[in-house]
């Protein structure tokens, strides 16, 4: 398992992150990896302690990441729905965030798939996160697009450098 990013560089700390609906995600700087909670209009930055380098000749079969899904959680296709997909920029492990309908309540989950093509759940409340709500007002429209950039078009306050969409 790869070097934690300290605490303090980004203000994350041990914590449940509480997190309602999972979206959009992204990763930034130091392997962060940014959750949109939509039904909360709410970033959570999340340090997947995942930065172990790929070998060579890594590579990563993303064929029937459904069925893979649906076997370890034991349930129907149309009761699992995969929101996202990210490529941490370290160890190139890829991350999905996925919804699972469980009778009336949607489970939000946080999947990595390894490169030997196993499926595990991130479980978010071991490790270091913060969170910030997206400002939205009354006079917003029904869908708020937010783009937090390294480029030149600037940084968000909370999280420097961090690329996350928000669809409410």
């Amino acid at each position: 398992m790869g070097a934690a990013v300290g605490t303090s560089k980004y203000g994350l700390e041990m914590g449940d992150l509480n997190i309602k609906s999972v979206g959009p995600i992204a990763f930034g700087p130091d392997g962060i990896l940014f959750v949109a909670d939509n039904s909360q209009a709410t970033i959570f930055a999340i340090d997947t302690q995942d930065a172990d380098r790929p070998g060579p000749g890594h590579s990563v079969n993303v064929d029937n990441i459904n069925a893979r899904l649906m076997a370890y959680l034991g349930c129907w296709r149309e009761d699992v729905s995969i929101r996202d997909m990210a490529v941490h920029p370290a160890s190139e492990n890829v991350y999905f965030s996925v919804m699972r309908q469980a009778l009336a309540d949607s489970i939000p989950l946080i999947f990595k798939l390894e490169p030997d093509g196993t499926v595990t759940e991130k479980d978010p409340s071991g490790f270091a996160c913060a969170h910030a709500p997206v400002p939205v007002s009354i006079e917003s429209t029904s869908t708020v697009r937010m783009l937090w950039s390294r480029s030149t078009r600037g940084t968000a306050p909370a999280f420097p450098g961090a690329r996350a969409f928000l669809d409410l």
